[in-house]
């Protein structure tokens, strides 16, 4: 296994990374129907389609995920074994859960975890500070708001175990998970 490789795989996360950084888009709408009969229309500017950013934390769950294949090759190309790489994942509080959010996603469910926990990744949720805001308008049935500043848009990820305990949030959990791997590539590129 080539470190270049890997370089180029710790690239594409942090393109992806970056892409769930930029939140400025076309902006979108949605609707909602209140117990009341009421329909209100949610439209908001300047941000990316919530869609999208699901896609590409997605896309960050499973490159990342993905690294263990690579690091595992590298580690044997060292004179070390697989299982080193497997036990790093073992005693990381991260990896384990990287490792099940990745194949839920992948396989649609988890008949093992690796974590004990079976986490689960929600839906997205977007916090949008007052100072993000140009203005927010409300009409008869339909509320606007204008984001001046999508970078002060908050994005989180809620994961929760299979009890419905909140595990954290993905974005810092593969966050971690990156530090993790970081580390490891590091100390396997000094004993090659």
């Amino acid at each position: 296994m080539k470190t270049s490789e890997i370089d180029r795989l710790f690239e594409r996360i942090r393109r992806i990374s970056k892409e769930i950084e930029q939140k400025c888009g076309p902006g979108f709408q949605r609707n909602a129907l209140f117990s009341d009969g009421m329909n209100v229309t949610y439209k908001v500017t300047n941000l990316k389609v919530p869609e999208q950013l699901e896609d590409d934390v997605i896309n960050l769950c499973i490159w990342v995920w993905s690294l263990k294949d690579y690091l595992k090759a590298l580690a044997v190309s060292c004179g070390k074994t697989a299982q080193l790489v497997q036990t790093i994942v073992n005693s990381d509080p991260y990896l384990p859960i990287c490792a099940d959010l990745a194949n839920k996603l992948k396989h649609g469910t988890l008949k093992k975890s690796r974590s004990g926990q079976f986490p689960e990744m929600d839906r997205l949720e977007c916090t949008l500070p007052h100072t993000a805001l140009n203005s927010l308008t409300f009409k008869e049935t339909e509320v606007e708001f204008d984001v001046a500043t999508p970078s002060s848009v908050e994005i989180t990820v809620p994961v929760y175990d299979e009890t419905g305990k909140l595990q954290g949030d993905a974005l810092k959990i593969l966050e971690q998970g990156i530090a993790s791997w970081e580390k490891l590539f590091a100390n396997l590129q000094v004993a090659s």
